[in-house]
């Protein structure tokens, strides 16, 4: 019999008939040509190509409030709680034989806990699939998640992850977020909720440190 010591997991969800696809490619590629579109502010606008935010943009609000609503919705029933809510929100545009470098969604002295996630309105062959990188028994692992339009993908904000080149000849348009919870939703947390599945089993010794 086995039974589980540690495990990092992101999960899966078909938000087909939440969004209106097609406005969101057209509306995100035509920020990143003219960012002065653009009615939200959580990302800067920069033109170096090897800064992590070159391929981000900021959104419109007919964009940003359905994204809000549906996702908080999905983050929060998973976890079964209402403690989460949306931190910043982008756009994402990799144009042909561009890639997304390896990061996290974790600032350096950011001690915030949340998720995060990325929602992908249309994905094609060779467009890039994300891949997450985490470590177990000091060996690096990288799993590659056959991306499916439509569908959104919640993760920790600490696990690194990056898309390599995309080898199609359109550009590939996502929307990230971070979500943030209350920190009495930590304290308050049942140990089987699904909270522990995405941030691992390290949570239980953080939740309670007298069962040590």
């Amino acid at each position: 019999m086995f039974n589980l010591i540690q495990g990092i997991f992101y999960s899966e969800h078909d938000m087909t008939g939440k969004f209106d696809d097609k406005h969101i490619i057209k509306t995100i590629k035509a920020i990143k040509k003219n960012p002065a579109l653009a009615e939200t502010d959580d990302r800067p606008v920069t033109d170096n190509a090897q800064h992590i935010f070159y391929e981000d943009t900021n959104l419109t609000y007919d964009i940003y409030d359905p994204f809000v609503e549906e996702v908080t919705k999905v983050i929060n029933d998973t976890c079964e709680t209402d403690a989460f809510s949306a931190a910043d929100i982008w756009g994402h545009v990799v144009e042909p034989l561009q890639q997304t470098m390896v990061h996290s969604h974790r600032n350096i002295g950011d001690e915030d806990a949340g998720l995060s996630c990325v929602y992908y309105p249309h994905m094609k062959k060779g467009m890039g699939n994300i891949h997450f990188i985490v470590e177990a028994n000091n060996n690096r692992i990288i799993q590659k998640v056959n991306v499916k339009p439509k569908h959104l993908y919640v993760f920790s904000r600490d696990v690194l992850h990056f898309t390599p080149a995309n080898t199609s000849n359109q550009t590939r348009v996502s929307i990230s977020a971070n979500f943030l919870c209350r920190w009495s939703f930590l304290h308050e947390l049942d140990l089987q909720n699904n909270f522990w599945k995405y941030v691992g089993r390290k949570g239980e010794a953080n939740k309670n440190p007298d069962t040590w």
